[in-house]
């Protein structure tokens, strides 16, 4: 079977393919991408893309020795990008490997000796008009990095380009945020990555050009300053979940402030897209924020740009007006190189306050089990979470966590949260709840700066 040359990758924020001629993009609605990571527990893996849609194409030819496939997906993760490949050469089946088929009703790959051979799928089918699947019984013959990349906190993308004699197409799906489960396996050596309900990513717009960020960013303007000052806070973490948070806030002689914070990949530019998947939000703040005094446009004022408090760095609180039950479920994570032995941390998750509701019982009180509910036994490993809002009479915006151990507490989930929804809001995604952790410590009260978080929504 002839392996057949030609370039082409996954940038890190998007599909980067090498010009050819002929080429066409369309989009394809499909049913599931399935990537399951059992390499350390098991030595077995697999990658599962199904698509069904009129738009399915392989192109005119029916030559086997001419028909060729690549398999791309791939995300923003908390921790960074993920991304795999698989390669499908031309050639007819030898017996073991190849093209049975290429016809006008069908083409079919299958590879009996997967994850062996020139590549790891296991099979392939294309019936124009019907459907498309791919299985691969690897993570790609560029394999994706499920446990470093953590849980997406945008859309999945997933790109099949067949050639086919002359003929080039590239098909793209984008698997929305919120149809994202993503879960440790395998007692936390594994990775498993389940999306469905894909849309047809039309003309490969999003896929194609670049996966979105999701962030948010505040401006404000002051009139009256004549004095430069800075701060600044960065918390840069690896691994699942890994969130990169920045805030800075400068006031100078132009008389202009600035405060962004910003939930991004950790690389080393910071980007936000302005497709319809990306969470962009703006809001002017009032040029007094942080003087202590609720002045204009303000809802809350303690005197400083913080999160960490009941007033977030931006003085401003969305309003909510919650439905009375607490239905939407958020699950937070903690992670760490697996090496790394984790007893303590305190973690800060703000949350979309203008979507969902938390009762807040004050920054000093246990949020109720009602909304809370933790994930080790209470007798082995200490854990609160409180919602940072005056008891009774405010809306928070954030929770705050801690966990507190003797020795090494298993790398996973910490709790649940259960929060209310708010009337009339849209439904939250992922990426809208910003987990960062503050600080971290090993059974011996040494400091960590490896640990991080993240939310995962079922």
């Amino acid at each position: 079977m002839r392996r057949r040359t030609r370039v082409l990758g996954w940038g890190v924020l998007g599909i980067c393919i090498a010009p050819s001629v002929g080429v066409g993009d369309l989009g394809v609605a499909a049913k599931k991408l399935v990537i399951v990571d059992k390499l350390v527990a098991a030595g077995k893996a697999k990658a599962v893309f199904v698509a069904s849609d009129l738009a399915v194409t392989k192109g005119s030819g029916t030559d086997p020795d001419a028909i060729s496939l690549e398999f791309f997906f791939g995300y923003q993760g908390a921790g960074g990008p993920a991304s795999g490949s698989f390669s499908v050469p031309a050639g007819a089946t030898d017996g073991t490997a190849g093209w049975t088929a290429n016809k006008d009703s069908v083409a079919k790959f299958v590879n009996k000796s997967a994850p062996a051979g020139d590549t790891g799928v296991k099979v392939s089918t294309i019936k124009p008009g019907i459907a498309l699947k791919v299985v691969g019984k690897t993570l790609g013959d560029l394999p994706i990095d499920l446990i470093t990349a953590g849980a997406p906190i945008t859309d999945v993308c997933v790109a099949v380009i067949v050639t086919n004699g002359a003929e080039t197409t590239r098909m793209c799906t984008r698997f929305p945020a919120d149809q994202v489960n993503f879960g440790l396996i395998a007692q936390d050596t594994g990775r498993k990555l389940v999306v469905r309900n894909g849309v047809a990513d039309v003309a490969c717009a999003v896929c194609g050009a670049g996966l979105p960020t999701t962030t948010t960013s505040t401006t404000s303007t002051s009139t009256s300053s004549t004095t430069t000052t800075s701060t600044s806070s960065t918390t840069s973490t690896t691994g699942p979940g890994a969130t990169t948070t920045s805030t800075s806030s400068s006031t100078s002689t132009s008389s202009s402030s600035t405060t962004t914070t910003s939930t991004s990949i950790p690389t080393t530019t910071s980007t936000s897209s302005s497709s319809s998947t990306s969470t962009t939000t703006s809001t002017t703040i009032p040029a007094l924020c942080g003087n202590g005094t609720v002045n204009a446009g303000e809802t809350c004022d303690d005197g400083n740009h913080d999160d960490n408090d009941g007033c977030p760095a931006n003085c401003f609180i969305g309003a909510c007006t919650p439905t009375g039950t607490a239905t939407r479920l958020v699950n937070v994570f903690f992670d760490a190189p697996a090496a790394v032995n984790v007893a303590g941390l305190t973690l800060l998750m703000n949350y979309p306050e203008q979507k969902v509701f938390m009762p807040p019982a004050g920054p000093q009180a246990q949020i109720g089990s009602a909304n809370f509910v933790p994930f080790y036994p209470a007798a082995q490993v200490f854990i609160r979470g409180a919602d940072l809002g005056t008891a009774g009479i405010d809306s928070g915006h954030a929770v705050r966590g801690v966990m507190a151990d003797s020795e090494a507490v298993p790398h996973g989930q910490l709790f649940q949260l259960k929060f209310q929804n708010c009337s009339g809001a849209a439904a939250p995604v992922a990426g809208e709840f910003n987990c960062r952790v503050l600080n971290a410590s090993d059974p011996f009260s040494n400091p960590l700066n490896n640990v991080i978080c993240y939310v995962t929504l079922p």
